[in-house]
């Protein structure tokens, strides 16, 4: 009897115990890893982007990994998103780990600037007016803003060369340039003949102002009375008193009273003696020079006003 209820005891405790054990909860969450921050550099539209992620769990049984957005995701270029990856184990524990990712657009905007521009023009200043620009679409689907350095339609100095450079910026702060290049010039001036038996001294000031004088050998007088000085701005000769436009010869017998007072308009000897012309270039000079004869503006303080820079043709 003794030996009967010793067994019942001892397999009443062995049940029991493995009760026992079967129904402990598991209650330790999985770990997990994500992998560090990435970063893509792009030229396109999109890019897919996979990754790892390393989960492990007490139960020796590997989790179940899902992430948002999922690995192997198309994104856009550029975007930057955070990735949530949650492991779950078989009790249902779970963790989570998070990283981001930016793929950032590399790609410079596309930009072509028109042709170049070359006007020939007597005005002093006009509007340039150059061609359109063509600026696709960018990568990131949006188009490029656009900035020039002068705008087309834009008020410009001639004569005068410049550069007109134009950027395309996207919404990445990438850019791309091309330039344009405006050439303005002043038509070049028709030159009249020299006096008959005189000479004319001109002198380039500027690439749109050429300034003469005429003079007549001292045995000769002017068939009527010329202008101090003649200028020619952009093409077209201009007598600065309104008179004649063109210079007279020098026809008409000298007498001892000269049309012209000053003895500047007049020279001894031949013009194509070195020391006669060189007379007649000092004479463009202080003519030039004499603010009773002209207007201060044209000479007065300019280097390029010498004798040496005066040729002298004569008639």
């Amino acid at each position: 009897m003794m030996l009967i209820v010793v067994l019942i005891c001892f397999i009443t405790f062995v049940n029991q115990s493995t009760l026992g054990q079967a129904s402990v909860p598991d209650y330790e969450q999985p770990k997990v890893q994500c992998p560090d921050d990435i970063l893509i550099n792009s030229k396109g539209r999109s890019e897919i982007v996979s990754w790892k992620v390393i989960a492990t769990d007490n139960s020796g049984v590997t989790p179940t990994i899902s992430c948002s957005p999922k690995n192997g995701t198309s994104m856009r270029v550029p975007s930057h998103d955070i990735v949530g990856c949650e492991a779950k184990d078989a009790a249902g524990n779970y963790a989570h780990c998070f990283f981001s990712i930016d793929v950032k657009d590399v790609a410079p905007p596309k930009i072509t600037c028109p042709p170049d521009v070359n006007i020939v023009s007597d005005k002093s200043q006009l509007r340039v007016n150059y061609g359109r620009l063509e600026v696709p679409e960018d990568n990131d689907g949006l188009p490029p803003s656009v900035y020039c350095s002068r705008q087309s339609g834009a008020m410009t100095s001639n004569p005068g060369q410049y550069t007109i450079t134009c950027t395309a910026q996207d919404q990445s702060l990438n850019t791309a340039s091309c330039s344009i290049k405006v050439t303005l010039t002043s038509p070049k001036c028709k030159m009249f003949p020299p006096p008959i038996n005189g000479a004319l001294a001109c002198n380039d000031l500027s690439a749109s102002l050429k300034v003469c004088t005429v003079s007549c050998n001292e045995k000769y007088d002017f068939e009527y009375k010329p202008a101090h000085a003649y200028t020619c701005p952009y093409g077209h000769w201009v007598n600065l008193f309104g008179g004649r436009t063109r210079w007279p010869n020098c026809t008409v017998k000298s007498n001892s009273k000269k049309l012209m007072k000053d003895s500047m308009f007049y020279y001894k000897g031949n013009p194509k003696d070195p020391a006669v012309t060189q007379q007649i270039q000092q004479n463009w000079v202080g003519i030039l020079h004499n603010v009773n004869l002209v207007p201060p503006y044209l000479c007065i303080g300019k280097p390029e006003c010498k004798a040496s820079n005066v040729k002298v043709i004569a008639g």
